[in-house]
């Protein structure tokens, strides 16, 4: 079990990690590592496993421009006291699952304008709910798709269910760019 991810996967040809490391026998275990510091920074990984991130010290620019369309899970510790810069900024980011909870520094992934509507609610559902202060940031791209009234509208961003899912964290700013 590796200790460190320090530039693990950055710049890496693999398209389907899950799949390769499953071919070898073998898991990425990352419940161990201190130093995720670009881990998967400019790599063409487009699907990874579980992330476990929860003995993390440095989450610095872990996905920062990544070709990821789908990250199984990513595990932040319960407590919401990691902090991270540039963890997701991947533009191709479709699924995402975050288990843990989001409580400092704030953060954008507006630069992931193909999100899901059910990693949208993951993320939101992860900010913690006594931070105050603080900011997400999603696409505005990606909240008209994944919360559209009807076909083809591209207006999520005006929906009932939308205004709902940021009603559930009104000590955060939640923002659209």
């Amino acid at each position: 079990v590796p200790t460190k991810a320090y530039m693990m996967f950055r710049n890496c040809g693999i398209k389907d990690l899950v799949a390769a490391l499953n071919a070898c026998g073998r898991v990425l275990d990352t419940s161990q590592c201190t130093d995720f510091q670009y881990m998967f920074m400019n790599s063409q990984i487009t699907k990874v496993g579980v992330i476990d991130t929860r003995n993390a010290q440095r989450l610095l620019s872990v996905f920062q421009n990544a070709y990821l369309a789908s990250i199984e899970k990513i595990i932040l510790r319960d407590d919401g006291s990691q902090t991270f810069s540039d963890f997701i900024t991947t533009p191709a980011l479709v699924d995402v699952v975050i288990e843990g909870v989001i409580g400092q520094n704030g953060f954008s992934v507006s630069r992931c304008t193909k999100l899901s509507r059910a990693s949208i609610e993951s993320i939101i559902a992860a900010l913690s709910t006594t931070t105050t202060g603080l900011t997400v940031t999603f696409s505005l791209a990606a909240v008209n798709k994944a919360f559209e009234t009807s076909e083809g509208a591209n207006d999520g961003s005006t929906s009932p269910a939308w205004e709902a899912l940021k009603n559930t964290r009104t000590n955060w700013g939640i923002g659209l760019a």
